[in-house]
């Protein structure tokens, strides 16, 4: 059904308004099933009375009816009916171009001119102007120490989260008057986005030296785990510069850079939290091992336990082997196992939430048409859909992605997805640092997302045929809500 109300802001008949609803109902017939042809339905809807623009109320059909019902839930009828929409508003512009321009010209005319002041504050910025939050002067950035107050306004401001979003840049002046930028960054759009913006914000190219993590020698993996009872973790490689966070025993750890001195390694933990932490507070890691890690049943410890004279603190995280009765067999953070009473540990659950989570998408939510701010099968957004399958579970997420990033176990970073499970949810990011938009993994690097038209699905696999060259790009970390 295509409701139109052909009569302007002033009363005059819209020709315009007809022919838009005639090429729409053509392109409509040609990929959505249909018994009769329909016409044009005159109603004073609240989206289309009283425009001066052509517009149209499209209504594919009532869920009220079976056939159209038992066609809607099926695989890519949402996708149908977004590129039947597209074909019909590309061929009103091809067909009607010139009474389309003189339209706008009519409705919308161009100034007689520009304003002196916003001319003069465009000219300063040849590159375009960086965004408010980063630069706000009405003239470009003269000095090296404008620049780093611009990388710091940056962080603070467009960053979701600036732990895990991690970004150290730092900003001098060449010798020719021009500014080099150097440092470290989590992901490639954090590297590329902080020049963009310096860049704008001087009003010339700035040279891009920044690195992305992890940033090791040759040999050194990084990948490790805690072994020790608990180690402090500072703001740079020194004892008491600043502290950031407390690691304990057995947690995983993503190691990023180590310092000049290699006493000291950059590591991420499981939190997302970043900070500096002494080498033999460390034990490495391969890759297999570390997947083994992140992936094997893990228990948390619940009271102070003692190994000898080796102290086990409250939240330490120790493996599974097998379950005895009142004795847990453990692997410990040095490869050793050990026999653990049943009643100091808190064990993960027969059922993964995880699986129910995942299995939940699938089976409810796959082909449901992208509703902004949805929750519900009538149509969901991408935080919608992660936090109503994982409600399922058991898990209450905050609504929004940029939220949800910050919830559960740090399992999957740029350069490590090895131990995506079903159920992790998958975050990725735009240049400015910002969470944008989220999945959740059916196990591997295949997941099911909320993106318009539809929830389907895609993949970060090169080799599969649901690869997305753009959700690979932007993929930046995945959380685990729940073990």
């Amino acid at each position: 059904m295509i409701l139109i109300w052909p009569t302007d802001s002033e009363g005059e008949d819209q020709p315009l308004e007809r022919a838009f609803a005639d090429i729409m109902r053509e392109e409509l017939m040609k990929m959505v099933p249909w018994e009769e042809e329909f016409g044009h339905y005159m109603i004073e809807h609240p989206l289309v009375m009283n425009s001066d623009l052509p517009s149209a109320v499209l209504e594919y059909g009532f869920l009220s009816n079976a056939e159209f019902d038992e066609w809607v839930s099926g695989p890519t009828a949402h996708k149908t009916e977004a590129i039947a929409t597209y074909n019909g508003v590309v061929r009103m512009w091809q067909e009607h171009r010139e009474e389309l321009e003189a339209l706008r010209d009519r409705l919308l005319p161009p100034p007689d001119e520009e304003p002196e002041a916003e001319a003069e504050g465009d000219d300063a910025f040849p590159l375009g102007r960086p965004l408010g939050s980063v630069w706000g002067l009405d003239r470009p950035a003269r000095t090296a120490e404008e620049l780093r107050f611009a990388v710091d306004t940056w962080r603070h401001s467009r960053v979701t989260d600036r732990n895990t979003m991690y970004v150290d840049a730092s900003v001098e002046e060449n010798e020719d008057g021009g500014f080099a930028l150097t440092g470290w960054a989590f992901h490639p759009n954090l590297r590329e986005g902080v020049a963009t913006q310096l860049s704008r914000a001087a009003g010339t190219e700035i040279n891009n030296g920044m690195e992305l993590l992890p940033d090791l020698p040759d040999g050194v993996s990084p990948f490790g785990i805690v072994d020790i009872p608990m180690a402090l973790t500072w703001g740079e490689p020194r004892e008491g510069a600043w502290v950031q966070t407390q690691l304990l025993y057995g947690e995983p750890l993503f190691l990023l850079r180590r310092d000049a001195s290699e006493q000291y390694f950059l590591v991420m933990g499981i939190d997302g939290y970043t900070g500096w932490v002494r080498k033999d507070a460390v034990r490495h890691l391969d890759r297999d091992e570390f997947t083994e890690l992140m992936t094997g049943p893990a228990a948390r410890v619940v009271q102070n336990t003692m190994k000898d004279d080796f102290r086990i603190p409250p939240a330490s995280r120790v493996m599974v082997e097998e379950v005895n009765g009142e004795s847990v067999a453990v692997t410990l953070a040095d490869g050793s196992s050990w026999e653990m009473p049943a009643e100091s540990l808190h064990l993960p659950p027969e059922t993964s939430p995880g699986e129910i989570a995942a299995r939940t998408a699938l089976d409810e939510y796959l082909y449901t048409p992208y509703l902004f701010g949805g929750r519900s099968t009538l149509g969901l957004d991408c935080s919608g859909l992660s936090g109503a399958v994982w409600a399922a579970a058991g898990a209450q997420l905050p609504r929004d992605a940029h939220q949800q990033s910050l919830v559960g176990q740090l399992v999957a970073t740029p350069w490590y997805m090895d131990a995506l499970q079903p159920g992790d949810v998958l975050f990725f990011i735009d240049r400015s640092g910002r969470v944008i938009h989220s999945g959740i993994s059916l196990g591997g690097l295949d997941f099911i997302h909320a993106s318009p038209p539809e929830v389907h699905i895609s993949s970060l696999d090169p080799d599969s045929e649901h690869y997305s060259a753009t959700w690979a790009e932007a993929f930046a970390t995945a959380r685990r809500p729940m073990p």
